[in-house]
């Protein structure tokens, strides 16, 4: 039994030698899991992982993985998380600076920072207080609801596509310009009107008829003037005849 023993214990000796080398660092042998680079396993049941120092805002954390087959472990960098800013603005306008505020909402990290802007005109709040149209252009007025200064921004109307005197609604919209301005006139019966095919027709998307031409009457003293007019009128035709409406009238002396 004695002599047995002693045969055995080299071999004893070395079955644990093996099985203490395997169980610590596998010995270098391949491990069939990892292929003895644990970062190869990916996130599977084979993959522990511990975190060794968590990122900051600021500085890149560790995370230590270990193969749970060969037990071999390495370390992986985790980014930085950066700021999770909490935004909060004070707007410039007219009359003052103004300021955003940045604070940090992680734990731990209570960084925080200041962006200015100056004051400027451009920084106007600027609130729409009324509108007028005339002929041709249309007038909004505006208040800044800061300091109180006003302006008016004017667009011009648009008159849409040129009629041709070759076209039939051209002489619809010049027999009703004429008859329109002859309103508008002291002394009608004396008007004279440069001919009809001589006038300037616009039809815009509204159907909307504008019509430029030029008169000459005699003024409120009797004398004979020039008049630049612009008529603006809507048209209604049935069979041969048409109606005029929404219509209005512009003289301008010349």
């Amino acid at each position: 039994m004695k002599n047995l023993l002693k045969k055995l214990s080299p071999l004893f000796a070395l079955v644990m030698a093996l099985a203490l080398c395997f169980s610590l660092i596998g010995c270098d042998t391949n491990c069939p899991y990892c292929e003895n680079d644990p970062t190869t396993l990916g996130k599977s049941s084979i993959w522990r992982e511990e975190l060794s120092t968590t990122a900051t805002c600021t500085q890149d954390g560790i995370t230590t993985i270990q193969c749970a087959n060969c037990k071999r472990t390495t370390q992986i960098a985790v980014g930085a998380l950066g700021h999770d800013w909490k935004i909060t603005k004070d707007e410039a306008t007219c009359l003052k600076a103004g300021n955003t505020y940045y604070s940090c909402n992680r734990d731990g990290c209570g960084e925080t920072k200041n962006e200015w802007s100056e004051a400027s005109p451009s920084k106007h709040k600027w609130v729409k207080t009324g509108s007028r149209e005339t002929m041709t252009e249309i007038y909004t007025d505006y208040e800044c609801s800061v300091c109180e200064e006003t302006k008016t921004e004017k667009t011009k109307i648009s008159m849409g596509s040129s009629i041709k005197n070759t076209q039939e609604e051209f002489y619809y919209a010049t027999g009703a310009a004429i008859q329109i301005v002859k309103g508008q006139l002291k002394y009608p019966s004396s008007a004279k009107f440069i001919k009809e095919s001589q006038m300037e027709v616009h039809k815009n998307y509204s159907g909307i008829y504008f019509i430029e031409g030029a008169v000459s009457a005699p003024n409120a003293f009797g004398v004979y003037t020039d008049f630049y007019f612009i008529v603006k009128t809507k048209i209604r035709v049935s069979g041969s005849k048409f109606t005029w409406y929404d219509f209005d009238c512009q003289l301008e002396e010349g």
